[in-house]
């Protein structure tokens, strides 16, 4: 979601020079400050309306994360399914502390309509479970996500295959 504001404010800062120096080449900054600001606010008015549900995230995503568990670096990707229930399912396949590891996952996830939530990630293989929080982006086609457990520090995204 930083990413996607930090994009749009870089979109708007230049179309806002190229306006800026149209014409006379004359910098007309009073126009120039409200049409960016007005930009801005559009941009931003559209992303709060935008409303999430479980079936925002329906269907086939790949998935990576990488970060720190439990003192020992762990890198992680695989494909991840998501049923309209809140159900998912896939595969894992990385390293743990230069490890391979690799295994099945299953779980569920909650969505707010304000397309943040969360996420319960079981590990049968492992016997453990993981929790985490997450932003659905892009029109369900992506998110960001973090963990949320003690001694778990990691990050990573989804984007629909």
């Amino acid at each position: 979601m930083k990413n996607l504001k930090h994009i749009t404010l870089t979109l708007l800062i230049l179309a806002g020079l190229l306006a800026l120096w149209r014409g006379t080449g004359e910098p007309r900054s009073k126009g120039l400050l409200l049409n960016v600001q007005a930009a801005q606010e559009s941009a931003f008015d559209r992303a709060r309306s935008k409303s999430c549900t479980l079936g925002t995230m329906q269907g086939a995503h790949g998935y990576s994360y990488s970060g720190n568990v439990m003192g020992s670096a762990i890198a992680i990707a695989g494909p991840i399914s998501f049923d309209q229930q809140g159900n998912i399912s896939g595969a894992y396949n990385g390293t743990l502390g230069g490890k391979p590891l690799q295994g099945n996952l299953s779980g569920n996830i909650t969505v707010s309509s304000n397309c943040t939530g969360t996420v319960r990630v079981d590990l049968p293989i492992a016997g453990v479970s993981a929790n985490g929080t997450f932003v659905i982006v892009h029109d369900g086609n992506e998110t960001y996500f973090t963990a949320t457990d003690t001694g778990i520090a990691v990050t990573g995204t989804t984007k629909k295959l």
